[in-house]
């Protein structure tokens, strides 16, 4: 009897515990009973998301995000501004080729156009250096060169042929630019030209013959005008064809006019 009344002493009081809880648990809201999102929720989630209209979007086609409209005087010298990691690079060009017996104009069409002359004469060899020193964000570059030459042939005054071997060394350096254009994703071309002076050992052909009358040929501005081909999975190693010219210009030095000039065609590999 004793442990029988214990018992039910017990469920009655065990029983009227939860019946009290779950009268509590019906009267207080939920929001309560879960922990608050503001304290679960990331910083970056509480922020506001800014819509992205035209007002708050820089244009990728300009450095400083500003277009013609905005700013067209920053626009328009973008181009000619000093490249911020400009990818200047050194070089090593071997050419040779044939001298010109006619004027750079004649020379730079392949002589066609006089189809009665002697269109060639002697023969050059050679090699020139360059360094680039300036990149602009336009694609533009400058550098120097530096070259020597190796001329030969039996023409030691053009137009007259002789068994004998003419030979002559030449020495030039110069300021560069040059412009590289990608074509069709798969080549890339590259107008060049080097400005500077030029000395020989000796003149030959043409120079020879243009040195009557008291003219010297030893020193004369040097011009050279090419382009250069490379495959864009290559673009260090080019083909290129150059057309070098010697002149007095007009008279200004060695009371020349015209000194040699030359086609020729070689290899540059960049590095």
């Amino acid at each position: 009897m004793t442990d029988q009344f214990l018992m039910g002493r017990w469920s009655l009081v065990t029983g009227t515990w939860l019946l009290v809880f779950f009268q509590m648990s019906a009267t207080v809201p939920a929001a309560e009973l879960i922990p608050s999102s503001k304290s679960v929720t990331p910083a970056v989630t509480q922020q506001s998301v800014m819509p992205a209209t035209a007002d708050n979007i820089t244009s990728p086609t300009s450095n400083t995000g500003r277009s013609f409209a905005d700013d067209p005087f920053n626009y328009l010298i973008t181009p000619f501004k000093f490249s911020e990691r400009p990818m200047l690079k050194q070089s090593v060009f071997v050419f040779g080729g044939r001298t010109s017996a006619t004027d750079i104009w004649s020379t730079a069409v392949f002589n066609l156009n006089r189809p009665d002359q002697l269109k060639y004469d002697n023969y050059i060899v050679g090699a020139a250096y360059q360094r680039d020193f300036i990149r602009l964000n336009g694609g533009l570059t400058f550098g120097a060169e530096v070259g020597l030459a190796y001329r030969f042939g039996h023409y030691r005054l053009s137009p007259i042929y002789q068994d004998s071997l003419a030979q002559s060394a030449e020495l030039w350096g110069g300021l560069g630019v040059r412009y590289g254009i990608d074509l069709f994703q798969t080549l890339r071309f590259t107008p060049g030209i080097v400005f500077g002076l030029s000395a020989i050992s000796s003149a030959i052909g043409q120079e020879a013959d243009g040195q009557r009358d008291g003219k010297n040929a030893t020193l004369l501005f040097y011009l050279a005008l090419e382009g250069s081909f490379a495959l864009a999975s290559h673009p260090d190693t080019e083909l290129v064809l150059r057309l070098h010219h010697r002149s007095g210009a007009y008279g200004t030095l060695g009371a020349m006019k015209e000194g040699n000039n030359a086609t020729t065609i070689g290899i540059r590999q960049q590095f």
